[in-house]
Order: C-alpha cells, then sequence, then structure tokens
C-alpha cells in the first residue's frame, strides 16, 4: 500500500521501527517530567530546589553536548544507542525501585536529573545522525518532519497522560513506565536491518570538537540560530516551576500539573499546523525572529 506523501519516509522499515520506537520513548520521557517535577516539589515545598533540577540537567547538557555529536560520526551508532538507551532505562527502573521503597531524596533525584542529561547528550545527537541511514536522500525532510511530529505530539500527549498516572497509580508508577518504553526502543533497534558504517579514517576527539566550533563561528546564519536557541531554552526555563504554581495558585493535582505542561506545546502543534497553510514568507529571519 502507498503511503500518502507526508507519510513517505514510513515506506521504509527501519526508519518505521525507529520512529515508533522513538515516539514510546518520547512518551515515556514526558511522563517522566512530570513525576520529578512533582516528587521534588512534595518533598521540599522549595521552588528553589525546583530550580536545582534545572540546573542539574544544563551543566552535563552544556559540557557534554557537542562531544555527543563528535562522537556519534566516529562509531557506530547503532551500538552507541544501544548503550545509552540501556543506560537509561535500568536508571529510570533504578530511580522507580528506590521510590517505592521510599527512600527518594532530593540528592538522589538531582543526580538521577544529571546522569539522564549527560546520557541524553549523547543520545539525542546519535538519534538524529542516523536517520540519514535509514531513507533516501529525497525521503530525509519528510523523515525529519515526522520526527518533530512525534517529539510534538509526545509532548503534549505525554504530561496529561503522567499526571493522571501519578495521581491514579503513585509517583514510581511513572519511572516504571517510563523505564518499560526504553525497552520497546531498545526492540525497534536490535530489530533494524540497516548497517551503518563506521566512518573511516582515524577518530579524533577534541580537535573535531575544535574543528565543528571553528565551521559555526564562520558562518553567520548558524550561530544566530543557535543564540535564538538558547534564549528560547533560557526563557522557558520557568517552566521547572510549574509544580509550585499548580500546587499553590492553581490549587490543582498532578493531573493538572500535567495538563500544564501539556499546554505549550499544544501551542506549537497548532501553530505549525497554521504555519503550513501559509505562504512561504520571504523573509523567514523576520518570522523567527
Amino acid at each position: 500500500m502507498r503511503l500518502p506523501t507526508a507519510l513517505a519516509a514510513l515506506a521504509y522499515r527501519d526508519f518505521r521501527l525507529l520512529w515508533a520506537g522513538q515516539f514510546v520513548d518520547m512518551l515515556g520521557t514526558q511522563v517522566q517530567t512530570v513525576a520529578l517535577g512533582w516528587l521534588v516539589y512534595s518533598l521540599t515545598g522549595s521552588t528553589a530546589a525546583l530550580g536545582g533540577v534545572g540546573l542539574a540537567r544544563a551543566i552535563p547538557t552544556i559540557l557534554l553536548s557537542i562531544f555527543g555529536g563528535t562522537l556519534a560520526d566516529q562509531v557506530d551508532r547503532r551500538r552507541l544507542l544501544l548503550v545509552s538507551q540501556s543506560f537509561l532505562a535500568g536508571l529510570s527502573a533504578l530511580l522507580a525501585l528506590i521510590i517505592s521503597l521510599g527512600k527518594a531524596n532530593v540528592p538522589i533525584l538531582y543526580a538521577f536529573a544529571a546522569l539522564t542529561a549527560a546520557a541524553a547528550a549523547f543520545d539525542s545527537p546519535t538519534r538524529q545522525a542516523l536517520i540519514p541511514s535509514l531513507v533516501p536522500r529525497e525521503r530525509l525532510p519528510n523523515a525529519l518532519t515526522l520526527n518533530v511530529l512525534a517529539w510534538q505530539t509526545a509532548a503534549v500527549l505525554g504530561p496529561a497522560t503522567g499526571g493522571v498516572i501519578i495521581k491514579v497509580f503513585g509517583v514510581s508508577a511513572a519511572y516504571w513506565i517510563n523505564a518499560a518504553s526504553f525497552l520497546v526502543v531498545l526492540g525497534a533497534i536490535v530489530a533494524m536491518r540497516t548497517r551503518v558504517p563506521v566512518p573511516a579514517g582515524p577518530r579524533r576527539g577534541l580537535s573535531a570538537v575544535v574543528e565543528g566550533l571553528e565551521f559555526v563561528r564562520g558562518r553567520a546564519i548558524l550561530w544566530q540560530l543557535m543564540l535564538v536557541d538558547f534564549l528560547a531554552v533560557l526563557f522557558v526555563s520557568s517552566m521547572g516551576l510549574l509544580p509550585a504554581f499548580a500546587r499553590d495558585v492553581l490549587a490543582v493535582g498532578s493531573d493538572g500539573l500535567g495538563l500544564l505542561y501539556s499546554a505549550p506545546a499544544a501551542g506549537a502543534v497548532a501553530g505549525s499546523v497554521i504555519f503550513t497553510l501559509l505562504p512561504t514568507p520571504r523573509r523567514p529571519g523576520r518570522v523567527v525572529a
């Protein structure tokens, strides 16, 4: 059966496996995001403690992301994904067990947030780098669009579902579910038939990082877009305080918190739909601004 043009990349088996596995994985991650903030605020009642979660995530992300992209260009990407996803699954299962035993505390939650961010610094660029090996060049834009669609959909459904799960089954259930979601993407990666060739030549470490930075510095459009993205992430970090806003201002439970987390993503989906219906802007930079 021939798929519509908008879904054309899903005609390729290995991309379809990765895409479906990633979607389930992203749902689990969004469920866990609600659980982490809710648990930290339940334990401390402190907005400063919630800010600490963001800091614990930011430090490894800033320090390791560029190295993650470099490593993804030099090793077997499927194997690197298997390692990172296995680590994340084990981490979620361990924290679920700790919470189930009533032993969770703020330092443990901070350590979990930092380790998760460190693994994601290698996992995320590897996923993106793997996609061109799974679809023909002419289907790559469609594959990337479907990836964004999966992320946006998971960002809408995941938090709302997570809030209900926490309310009905408890915080530990959210972490068990997230651990199980990693098993789905691990199964998808194992089932893939495409063998991605490892780049030839000597492996480079810091020199490759420096080369990448020089490349970005020499192209104004790249570092300008990166600056815009950085500022967007900086100002959206206030979402880390949503657990306090939900409980103290709106007087809602975890289900209400989940809806608060879902709202910006729902707006992003609506904006994407509207943007696709509009003519291509002559000056896209102004649209981004």
